[in-house]
């Protein structure tokens, strides 16, 4: 085997992806570098030029990436290269000698970053036959001299020449990897790069550093991912939707318009937080096609039914949370409850999750209803007519902390944050993969060990203002990271 040539490596670490047309070369470099930008397509010849494209982190380059175009003269630049096999930097020599030949300029790009002493990813198919041509181009690159790595991949599943492949690679090349740019995780790119620096002695320090940021990044983004979980959480518990009342309504319809305002409001929190999510792991878009628990109606029947803790969990989550706020006893009467002392009606946080568990809102209204009719036998007098407009009353609705949709929301959130976390860069036919909201997940809060519930109850409660001990609100915040993390590998276990 032929080995790199004399002149030294680039100080960073630095490939150049080649391969056939249409097979996978930019959807390679787009999940390494963890770019969806890069155009990535199905018709052959889309990268024409080799292009350039650093791995930046914190402001610092720790990795170098060249996008190349395929070979289309092959069989005439193997001959060149045979007859000229003595030289120290064919690369070099064959783009000085044929710059300006229209035929070879194809192959030209694909030499540029090679005669500049990048390492070599050929990247090849094992659902197709090598071929003559295969041959022709495997011998070029080992005649280049520079560090080889061979990635054997499958475009459609199938890997019945995935021996053939191996064979031939074997003996032209340092290293050869299976690896898929449309399903690889971050573990798969970094036992990638791991592979590479065991091959070339001249970058093992540099290869280092630069896992070392990787992972470093990695963390970070957790990190950061987790945050915005927590501040969709205490976003959701904070809105509030306010409705002045001007004139006299029906009282049920003054509840569902307020109701529908905060509606709206969660709702947007909810997109607010997916368009970070997909910011911090680097997509542009939604590629994938989620199970319609994550993407429908936030409030359909179905996602309620399924997603967040049972009505016999919310006991314990309820009392988790802490009393009941007074703020929702007309949601619970139906308005019947003016002039009752709100001593006699104020509903414990268990009794109040349980007893209301297909219910979100805490609503105030203003007195604005005719009367009549009775509270525990007492009589409740007709208001009259001119008293009925109060004049700038306002109805406000909350998400009421021991409500079902804490559950729902997180569980939506972890599953949205799970997929786009794991979403190679690459991948972008959408609806390749569909992930199902399995009622199983450890993600799931009425999976969650009764010790988590309790956890996510006193998060909830220390945010909604009901627990106010500045040790046991930071202690809280903790313990919630630690369980979100926590949620967050298992789901990457069950995946693997």
């Amino acid at each position: 085997m032929t080995d790199m040539r004399d002149d030294s490596a680039p100080a960073i670490p630095t490939f150049c992806v080649i391969g056939q047309p249409n097979q996978g070369k930019t959807t390679l470099m787009s999940t390494l570098i963890e770019n969806d930008f890069l155009a990535v397509s199905p018709i052959p010849g889309t990268t024409t030029n080799a292009t350039e494209y650093p791995r930046i982190i914190d402001g610092e380059r720790v990795m170098t990436l060249w996008d190349t175009p395929g070979f289309e003269n092959t069989k005439k630049a193997h001959a060149w290269f045979e007859d000229h096999s003595e030289l120290p930097n064919p690369a070099a020599d064959f783009i000085e000698r044929f710059k300006n030949e229209r035929e070879f300029r194809a192959e030209c790009e694909v030499f540029k970053p090679i005669a500049e002493g990048a390492a070599i990813i050929y990247i090849v198919d094992a659902s197709q036959k090598v071929r003559t041509t295969d041959k022709e181009q495997v011998d070029i690159l080992r005649r280049c001299g520079n560090p080889r790595i061979a990635v054997i991949f499958s475009k459609d599943g199938k890997d019945q020449h995935y021996e053939e492949w191996r064979r031939l690679l074997t003996r032209d090349f340092n290293h050869r990897h299976a690896f898929n740019a449309h399903t690889a995780k971050f573990e798969d790119k970094i036992n990638l790069l791991k592979a590479v620096r065991t091959i070339i002695p001249e970058w093992q320090k540099a290869m280092d550093r630069t896992i070392n940021a990787l992972e470093h990044n990695w963390r970070a983004k957790e990190n950061e991912a987790i945050d915005c979980v927590m501040k969709l959480i205490k976003s959701l518990l904070s809105v509030k939707a306010e409705l002045a009342i001007d004139q006299y309504e029906e009282r049920d319809r003054i509840q569902q318009r307020v109701e529908d305002n905060l509606r709206e409001k969660v709702l947007e929190l909810e997109n607010k937080y997916r368009k970070t999510i997909r910011e911090v792991y680097g997509h542009s878009q939604d590629y994938w096609i989620l199970d319609s628990l994550v993407v429908d109606d936030l409030f359909s029947e179905e996602v309620w039914k399924t997603l967040g803790m049972t009505r016999s969990q919310l006991m314990w989550f309820g009392a988790s949370v802490g009393a009941a706020s007074g703020l929702t006893i007309d949601v619970l009467t139906g308005g019947a409850a003016m002039g009752v002392p709100t001593a006699l009606l104020t509903v414990g946080g268990a009794g109040f999750a349980y007893l209301n568990a297909d219910r979100f809102a805490a609503i105030t209204l203003p007195p604005l209803f005719r009367g009549g009719g009775r509270i525990a036998g007492i009589p409740i007098p007709e208001i009259s007519p001119k008293k009925r407009t109060l004049g700038g009353g306002v109805a406000t609705a909350q998400v009421a902390p021991q409500s079902k949709l804490v559950g729902i929301v997180l569980d939506r959130a972890l599953i949205y944050l799970s997929q786009t976390r794991d979403w190679a860069h690459g991948n972008r036919i959408a609806g390749q993969v569909k992930v199902e909201g399995d009622e199983s997940s450890p993600m799931l809060t009425r999976n969650w060990p009764q010790t988590e519930q309790k956890a996510l109850g006193t998060f909830v409660g220390c945010v909604s203002g009901k627990i106010t001990d500045r040790d046991r609100i930071e202690e809280s915040a903790v313990k919630m990271r630690e369980v979100i993390r926590e949620k967050l590998s298992e789901s990457q276990s069950d995946q693997d």
